[in-house]
């Protein structure tokens, strides 16, 4: 059973917590603020590096701040205004992580959307199951983007284009009507961002354009998810707080006496394996239990610290293919339940477990 914990300072949610089974598997602010992944910007292009195919974007002032983010593109120059949106929050000195392909989403569908006008497709959730029920809710798809024609003419310059549309794996079991009003839910919200924008541009300023509620956002994605609600002592009170602190740091023990150390770094994340005081009959006994325990242990650190991009684990060195097998099989089922993209890829020369996640997934 999966529980999201969200814990709020007078009417605003100010903290969440998700745990799956009674274990903690996600922690973070509930920020609504245009700091979180999700927010919308108008931005205007400062220094553009072609030689790194980059771009910062002004995204506005934070008090006597100046708000910037990073863009991985070569498409704009110095000045030109766009819509963008963060997909990772500025991290110490390291600016926020924007794309230019936006999405706004929905709890059946996600639009597709950019600051320029591209052909229009519609993609279905790769959970969707059946040939026949995955045409069906294409074909509703199809008809949908009726809705947003406008947005796909250049009659909307300067504005905000539709480019596609995602019908979410909750369609399989809603009524067409559901997936209307969501639809035309997220139209309205359209119309707000495009309005937004367009008075930036004419007003050559930048700023926010949209924040996705906290608590909002989680229902979209977690539909049917049992919530807590309280305040500020809520975490306390579950010992929330505790466990957090107990598993983010360096050293994260494992159940039978092993552990695990976490460095991150700017280009990867290095997670190593150690049998420390465990102990089992055989030497090829505690070295597989120590990295299945392990593979659990780091499947939920990923999720809990938001790690994502490079990951390199040193497990305990397995003399048996077998074991190997075993081992990459547990990591790529365990992987199968995170809500964002995570692949497991096999072991290199050196014996290192290559793993990447993606910082963002639509399901």
């Amino acid at each position: 059973m999966t529980e999201l914990f969200l814990q709020y300072a007078g009417d605003v949610p100010d903290k969440y917590a998700f745990k799956e089974d009674g274990r903690l598997t996600e922690y973070g602010p509930a920020q609504n603020d245009g700091t979180a992944p999700g927010a919308i910007f108008c931005g205007r292009a400062g220094d553009c590096v072609k030689a790194q195919e980059a771009a910062f974007i002004i995204l506005g002032r934070n008090g006597k701040e100046t708000q910037r983010g990073y863009l991985k593109t070569d498409k704009y120059c110095p000045g030109d205004r766009l819509p963008v949106q963060i997909i990772a929050p500025a991290d110490g000195e390291k600016p926020a992580r924007l794309t230019d392909n936006i999405t706004l989403s929905g709890r059946f569908a996600v639009l597709k959307l950019s600051g320029r006008l591209q052909d229009f497709k519609v993609d279905i959730s790769k959970k969707i199951s059946g040939a026949e029920r995955r045409a069906a809710v294409c074909a509703y798809g199809e008809k949908l983007s009726g809705i947003y024609s406008w947005y796909r003419s250049p009659e909307s310059d300067p504005g905000i284009y539709v480019n596609g549309l995602i019908m979410r794996t909750a369609c399989e079991d809603a009524a067409e009507d559901e997936i209307l009003n969501d639809a035309c839910k997220l139209k309205n919200m359209l119309d707000r961002i495009r309005a937004a924008y367009t008075d930036h541009v004419k007003n050559g300023s930048e700023g926010l354009l949209y924040a996705p509620d906290a608590e909002e956002r989680f229902e979209n994605d977690y539909p049917g998810i049992k919530i807590i609600r309280g305040d500020e002592g809520l975490f306390e009170r579950e010992r929330i707080d505790r466990e957090y602190a107990r598993l983010s740091g360096r050293k994260v023990l494992l159940p039978s006496g092993g552990n695990i150390i976490i460095d991150r770094t700017e280009a990867l994340t290095a997670i190593d394996v150690n049998s420390a005081s465990a102990s089992a009959r055989t030497r090829e006994e505690l070295i597989l239990n120590t990295n299945l325990e392990a593979a659990e242990e780091i499947a939920r650190q990923l999720r809990l610290r938001k790690i994502t991009g490079i990951v390199l684990c040193d497990l305990i060195n397995m003399d048996s293919d077998a074991d190997k097998s075993t081992i990459l099989h547990k990591f790529r089922t365990l992987f199968s339940q995170d809500p964002a993209k995570t692949e497991a890829f096999g072991f290199t020369k050196l014996g290192l477990l290559e793993i990447s996640r993606k910082r963002s997934v639509i399901s």
